[in-house]
């Protein structure tokens, strides 16, 4: 909590960097920081307000260092799932147009879509990525138009095959750009 709340000023970076040169960080869940990770973070986000779990997450280098630090440091559930999704997320994305990962992130997600959504702009301001935190932030959701009760009434057997369906489908759907109706994806 005290972390947390230490990472939310202003100098959060140069606080947290601080901190580790003095041996905090075995203290604390982070043996081996990545320093040249947070210093990348801090020069290409000092201008943008981002979420203290980011400074977190760009000290740790695998999945492996979030569930180590959050064993000592207890997140919240919300704040564990969005460091998982920063080191799992942070890395180089590509689609046939620029937003489209992101999108996908969004629309593909198993936990709720409130958070996914504010897991994929922290992840874009991790980036630094203005242009497309810009972008996602004025894109609308769209709403996915097939459900399994419409696969039902098109003839296609109940049972464990509905959720490969319905993820082949929405594919199919968001690589089109949301364009297909539900007439247009059951055929």
């Amino acid at each position: 909590m005290e972390l947390k709340k230490t990472l939310q000023g202003n100098f959060a970076g140069d606080l947290l960097k601080t901190m580790l040169n003095v041996g905090i960080g075995q203290c604390i869940g982070i043996p081996n920081p990545n320093l040249e990770e947070l210093d990348i973070l801090l020069n290409r986000c000092c201008h943008l307000e981002i979420h203290p779990m980011s400074y977190l997450a760009a000290l740790l280098k695998s999945i492996d260092d979030v569930t180590i630090l959050h064993s000592r440091l207890k997140f919240s559930s919300y704040e564990r799932d969005m460091a998982y999704f920063i080191v799992e997320h942070r890395g180089e994305k590509e689609g046939s147009r620029p937003l489209l990962p992101y999108e996908k992130l969004v629309l593909n997600t198993k936990i709720k879509q409130k958070d996914a959504v504010d897991y994929v702009r922290e992840v874009l301001k991790y980036r630094g990525s203005e242009n497309l935190l810009e972008q996602f932030n004025s894109w609308d959701i769209p709403r996915f138009p097939v459900d399994g009760k419409i696969l039902k009434d098109n003839g296609v057997p109940p049972g464990k095959m509905y959720g490969r369906i319905i993820n082949k489908l929405k594919d199919i759907w968001i690589d089109n750009e949301y364009k297909q109706t539900t007439a247009d994806l059951v055929k």
